[in-house]
């Protein structure tokens, strides 16, 4: 199955304020990379969770810890290459 996964670019998506879905695969995909960009004046910090269908976000569905992104700079995840075989 890993083999037929694919590649989905997406966004760009603003940083919400709240937990709330950014994007919902249709299909497993391949999660690639990343670029987590903070075009205000302040430090953002932004946590990443992968939830399959119908589950919360918890710390057992999380993909990237608490990441402190400074103003006006990015933040660079690539090649990190983590199959999403979700099931329900």
């Amino acid at each position: 199955m890993q083999g037929n996964l694919k590649e989905a670019r997406l966004g760009p998506t603003e940083i919400p304020t709240g937990l709330t879905t950014a994007f919902t695969a249709p299909e497993p995909l391949r999660f690639m990379g990343m670029v987590l960009t903070n075009r205000t004046a302040g430090a953002l910090t932004v946590t990443l969770y992968i939830v399959p269908a119908g589950a919360t976000a918890v710390n057992a569905n999380e993909l990237l810890g608490t990441v402190n992104i400074p103003p006006n700079d990015l933040v660079v995840y690539s090649d990190l290459d983590i199959p999403l075989i979700l099931l329900d």
